[in-house]
Formats: structure tokens, sequence, C-alpha cells
């Protein structure tokens, strides 16, 4: 599925798409650019280490400093191949839903997969990235009623203020830095840092974790989500996206504005989010944070132009 040759990894498109998975909505570090010729560069910074992708000749390539070459493989989840998880998902939906008494009537009477095949298609080549913990927990409190731009820039001022300057023969950057680093700041420290009024749920997250922020992967996922619950800022939402893309936990559905759409064009009916959130992971399995990536890039990309159905 993959080969590396000197400092590179290169992967077919359509094993990793490169805008479908750093577009996405998973991650925040990142910036794209393009030359003269049209040709598009993505510089991708995670934890402490930098990368550079881009697509050539139908492959994508990422470069990285040989020594971070296998993190990268990791990063990308490269050695898990998405055929066999699509086609349980395809499986599951051809099967009648499961009887669970949470989940309304309605929503199990519907026929879903000619648009989850349509949203499939779309996002060929989308992968769930494998990502730092505490930093998706930062950044995703940071998410709270926000826009990308301003989470980016916000991260950006957090890394050069407190992460450590690092060289590469791809251009310096600043790490991530660590919950320690950050708990030792106060409240006002990021409010200068554009953080507003998340800057106290910052400091308080990052004391929290440099106490104990190891375990929580052993937990039954709705535990895992109740205790990330529990840091101020992370509603919900917020906490089927770190368990999906930080803990690997699959089995969540996180829900935002453009789910409620998928759900309405999905099953036909209003209501709760807490319901949504129940009757999307029933109908969609085990594999749930996959689905929902690939029907959320889907919607958001399309911008709504989608015929339900």
């Amino acid at each position: 599925m993959f080969s590396l040759d000197a400092g590179k990894i290169i992967v077919p498109k359509k094993d990793l798409n490169i805008q479908a998975t750093v577009e996405c909505g998973q991650l925040f570090r990142f910036t794209k650019s393009a030359d003269s010729g049209g040709h598009v560069t993505y510089e991708l910074i995670s934890k402490n280490r930098k990368c550079l992708l881009a697509e050539e000749r139908g492959m994508t390539v990422i470069r990285a400093e040989e020594k971070d070459i296998g993190y990268f493989v990791n990063y990308f989840d490269l050695e898990t191949s998405y055929t066999p998880i699509l086609k349980e998902l395809r499986r599951q939906l051809a099967a009648p839903p499961a009887q669970d008494p949470r989940v309304t009537r309605r929503s199990r009477a519907r026929d879903i997969p000619p648009l989850i095949e349509r949203a499939f298609e779309y996002g060929k080549g989308l992968r769930l990235l494998k990502q730092d913990r505490f930093e998706t927990l930062i950044s995703f409190i940071l998410s709270t009623n926000n826009n990308i731009k301003r989470i980016k820039g916000t991260l950006e001022r957090i890394c050069t203020a407190l992460g450590r300057r690092r060289e590469s023969e791809f251009g310096s950057f600043f790490t991530f830095p660590s919950a320690k680093k950050m708990a030792a700041m106060d409240e006002s420290f990021y409010r200068e840092l554009g953080c507003g009024y998340r800057a106290a749920w910052i400091l308080e997250a990052a004391r929290k974790a440099a106490r104990n922020f190891d375990g929580p992967e052993i937990l039954p996922v709705e535990e895992l989500v109740e205790k990330l619950m529990t840091f101020k800022g992370i509603g919900p939402k917020a906490a089927d996206c770190i368990a999906l893309f930080a803990f690997g936990r699959y089995d969540v559905f996180p829900v935002d504005t453009w789910v409620k759409k998928i759900y309405v064009d999905l099953f036909n009916e209003s209501v709760s989010q807490k319901t949504m959130r129940k009757n999307l992971i029933n109908r969609f399995g085990r594999f749930s944070g996959v689905a929902q990536q690939f029907l959320f890039y889907y919607y958001r990309e399309s911008a709504g132009k989608i015929i339900p159905g």
C-alpha cells in the first residue's frame, strides 16, 4: 500500500488523498500553498515533527526527515487497509438495523447505502490520523464556537510562545508544548495569545493533563467520552472528535451542524442530538467514526448540494 524511498513515503492517491485527509476537520497545524504552476504542497506539523505532502503522477508523496519516517507511517495509519473497513460498513448498512429500543422507528426504516456510496467515492483516500492526545485536546477546546482560521492562528501563537524552535531540512518550526509547560503559565498569558474566554479552559486542561492523562484508552468508549467531557470546554461533539482522532475509537459519531443535516437527509426526522448520535452509531456500527468523516467531508465540500437517498 506504500513504499519508502530516501526520506519519502509514497502512497497511491486512492489510499491517501491529501485534501480529503488534511482538510476534513481532523487537525489544524497545516498550511497549503501552490507554486506558479499550480502545484499544491501541504506543510503539516504534528507535535514535534514536520512533513510535506504533495501529489506527484497520481501518487501521494510524504517527505520527512529520515528519523521521522516511521512516525508519519503511523500518523497516517498507512499499515491499515480501508478496504475491509468500508466493506464492513457496506455489510452493516445492507443488514436490517439492530432492534435497539433507544433507536426511533423511522431511523430503522430508511435505506442508507446509495448516499454512503457517493460519500465513499467522493472521499476516496480519506484516512483518519493517529494524533497526539494532548495536542488534540487543546485543539478541540479552542475549536468551541470558533472558526478554522482563528483556531490555527491561536495554536501557532501558543507553539511560538511555549514550544521549542526546531530546524529541519524543510524549514524551521515550533513544536507543540508539553502539558507541564502549558500548566506553568497563567490565564492572562493565554488571553494575550487570543484564547479569549477559552483561556481558563486551556489552563485548567493543561494542569489536569500534566497531573494525569494516561489510561483512558483502556476505558469503554462511553466512559472515555464521559471522562473527556470532564475537561471544561469539551462537549459531546468535541469529546467524540478527540476519542476518534487521538484515541482511535471508531465507535463514535461526532454530531455538528453538518451531521444534523446529514441525519435529516438519511432518516427524515428531527430528534435531539443525543438521540441522533445513538441512532447513527446503531446504524453504522463499530466503524461509525469512519463513516462520519466520509459523510462530513462529502457534505461540507459539496456545500449542501446533495441529493438525499
